[in-house]
């Protein structure tokens, strides 16, 4: 399993206690890379089982070869980029079984990507462009949509609000509608 901008480890390990074989994370802030490793042998899992390097999702994609990977999670990355297409085509290129894609959407019928800036250290992006601000982009469901039936993903949607979920403190985008996770299967 890969594990795209994998902050401090948390869902590779999720992964892993799930089921997972092994995990490989990728972040692009080295502060990260080092906590996610504290934090797995503080856990005590088998070092074979995991590792996680230090560099931007979209040229990281382009290391791995072709069916290196089952399953993608690309949580919380997409709106901190500005390479969708890019992105998209490189799980293309490692024909996964399933991506799973979690990000902030913007409500429009139109397959729009709304760019903006962002300041470093709450983008990725901006570590990956050696700059004070990043230009990312918030995709639209369309968006995705378009992505998904270009690089033959079929899509599902997982809906928040059918898990009896009472307390929405801290998920008010999901409640909202401001953040979607996606499960994409190859078609």
């Amino acid at each position: 399993m890969l594990d795209l901008a994998s902050h401090d480890g948390r869902w590779s390990l999720a992964a892993l206690d799930a089921g997972a074989e092994s995990v490989v994370g990728v972040e692009a802030r080295d502060y990260l890379v080092a906590r996610a490793r504290q934090n797995f042998v503080a856990y005590g899992v088998e070092p074979k089982r995991y590792s996680f390097i230090q560099d931007v999702v979209p040229e990281a994609l382009s290391t791995y070869v072709r069916g290196s990977f089952d399953i993608i999670l690309c949580l919380g990355f997409l709106y901190h980029t500005a390479k969708h297409f890019e992105v998209f085509a490189q799980f293309d290129r490692l024909a996964p079984k399933h991506v799973i894609l979690d990000t902030a959407v913007i409500h429009t019928d139109q397959p729009t990507i709304g760019f903006r800036y962002e300041a470093e250290g709450a983008a990725a992006a901006a570590v990956e462009q050696g700059r004070l601000l990043a230009i990312s982009g918030v995709p639209s469901h369309s968006m995705i949509t378009m992505l998904c039936d270009y690089f033959d993903f079929s899509w599902q949607i997982v809906d928040w609000n059918t898990f009896g979920i009472e307390r929405w403190e801290a998920l008010e985008d999901y409640q909202h509608d401001q953040r979607r996770t996606y499960v994409l299967t190859r078609k």
